[in-house]
């Protein structure tokens, strides 16, 4: 591995580490995980998409550390990366456009680039418009099954869903995305190359959906997608693989509902077994699910 690569992927092993931090509310070891991020993206030239993004998400864990703390020139050096930035985004699209014609899919590519731009300095009405121009062009391109149509499809549906707060178009483009990637999914043989992107695409899509509908409380078409999303995993996952849901507390809030008391302990119970109820950031809510069963077969106590 090149001198280069081996510095981003410590960039990126700082930048999960300062996110997972930021989820466990250690603040403190966030700023100092987002501190080796900068370091190593100014110190190695990683570019200036790492660097802004080291500073942005520094400046976030800073303030949130030490609400007093000035981050101004922090904050000024992250506007004007994130600014240059723009502008060769939207350089480059220009560049495709006028080289390779409107619906070329490397337009489609650079639409998407623009997209995230706009999503980072906060207009998630542009991102999305942007998203939307690049998938009409995916689908005149590859057509309405391929995986580059459903990623977008994804993409655009986490925009609704963490930007603007709204689950309903979410999930109508989650619905899409898993549509098209169920057929995919059914099509493939095992030594498909792409098949774990596909596979792993259509879990986070049912997981989205299954979420959904327990929030709505549609307990039954909840069970119904954690179902599929459990053949997925036992059809995919590497033997001693963990072969829970991300959102496996959810699960078992849907089968207390449908008190189906002992699937869901033992779905704990394997939880418990790799250590998610005592460590991670979604311990509380494994927590809080075996509360919701204590209290469900009647024991208080326990609940309490």
């Amino acid at each position: 591995m090149s001198l280069f690569a081996t510095a981003r992927s410590r960039w990126f092993d700082h930048m999960q580490g300062g996110a997972v931090a930021f989820l466990n509310r250690d603040t403190s070891k966030a700023v100092e995980e987002y501190c080796h991020a900068v370091q190593l993206a100014e110190a190695h030239s990683l570019g200036d998409e790492c660097l802004a993004g080291s500073i942005e998400r520094l400046v976030h864990a800073r303030r949130t550390a030490q609400p007093e703390s000035d981050v101004s020139g922090l904050q000024q050096r992250a506007t004007e990366l994130r600014t240059r930035l723009t502008l060769e985004t939207d350089r480059r699209l220009a560049e495709t456009v006028a080289a390779k014609g409107s619906q070329h899919p490397d337009v489609a590519e650079c639409l998407s680039r623009c997209a995230f731009q706009s999503l980072v300095i906060g207009d998630a009405e542009k991102a999305i418009a942007l998203h939307k121009q690049a998938l009409s062009i995916r689908r005149n391109a590859f057509g309405e099954l391929h995986f580059e149509v459903a990623n977008t499809l994804t993409i655009i549906a986490g925009v609704y869903s963490l930007r603007l707060r709204n689950e309903e178009a979410a999930a109508a483009l989650c619905e899409q995305a898993v549509a098209i990637l169920e057929k995919l999914y059914e099509a493939l043989d095992a030594s498909d190359s792409s098949s774990k992107n596909i596979a792993m695409s259509l879990k986070g899509n049912l997981e989205n959906l299954a979420t959904d509908a327990f929030r709505r409380g549609d307990f039954n078409r909840a069970e119904q997608i954690y179902r599929r999303i459990m053949e997925i995993l036992v059809q995919t996952c590497e033997p001693g693989q963990c072969q829970l849901p991300c959102n496996a507390p959810i699960f078992v809030k849907v089968l207390i509902h449908q008190r189906k008391f002992d699937e869901a302990e033992s779905i704990l119970e394997m939880a418990r077994k790799r250590g998610l109820l005592e460590k991670g950031y979604l311990a509380p809510k494994y927590q809080e699910a075996l509360a919701e069963l204590y209290q469900a077969t009647g024991q208080a106590p326990a609940a309490q």
